[in-house]
């Protein structure tokens, strides 16, 4: 389809809006720096939006340089899904190098968007399970510590306000059982708070 010398995909990122690279590719053999990969040079992809939506076209012309040398061609392969864009794709032709179907990229384009969209509400699912998962724990944790950690303190307090209130009439018999109760229900909450948070 087409001598390709370098590509580079630029994602639009949902929080900034900006587009960032993702991936890169060169010719083999050939170890540089990518020449195509910025914002800026994909800008000219987002403004030329108009009825038709996004176009699929060079980003620049090839211009003589020189008696024999000719300035690649460079295309700008908008990703779209309805009339969002997700994502760009550039294209660095080799040097005196033209497509030979634009048709094939634009149709192309169109499966890549398909399975960018797709990864990304693949995403988006995974996180909100994700999410429900946190809070399916969270729910878990709450009414286990409710349910234990509730009880020994609610039995604490009232053991508490007994002894505050009348512990001249207990026996010291009962006063050293109820302590041991206690001694008991604390040593289990402390169990219950540090088998929790361990979990």
């Amino acid at each position: 389809i087409a001598a390709i010398d370098e590509t580079c995909l630029l994602v639009r990122s949902p929080i900034s809006g900006r587009l960032e690279q993702v991936a890169f590719w060169q010719k083999p053999g050939k170890e540089s720096p990518p020449s195509i990969c910025s914002e800026k040079a994909c800008q000219k992809c987002i403004d030329q939006r108009g009825k038709t939506g996004y176009s699929f076209e060079p980003c620049r012309f090839p211009t003589p340089s020189g008696r024999d040398v000719v300035q690649p061609l460079e295309y700008c392969l908008p990703l779209t899904y309805g009339q969002e864009l997700l994502a760009v794709l550039r294209i660095k032709l080799e040097a005196g190098q033209s497509l030979a179907s634009e048709r094939v990229f634009k149709h192309v384009g169109d499966e890549i968007a398909i399975a960018l969209k797709l990864g990304q509400d693949r995403k988006i699912f995974s996180e909100m399970q994700n999410a429900e998962m946190a809070l399916a724990e969270r729910r878990t944790v709450s009414h286990f510590l409710h349910d234990h950690l509730g009880q020994n303190l609610a039995y604490l307090h009232l053991k508490l306000d007994q002894f505050a209130g009348d512990s001249q009439s207990l026996s010291p018999e009962l006063l050293r059982a109820d302590l041991k109760h206690m001694q008991d229900a604390a040593k289990q909450a402390y169990e219950t708070v540090r088998s929790t948070l361990e979990a």
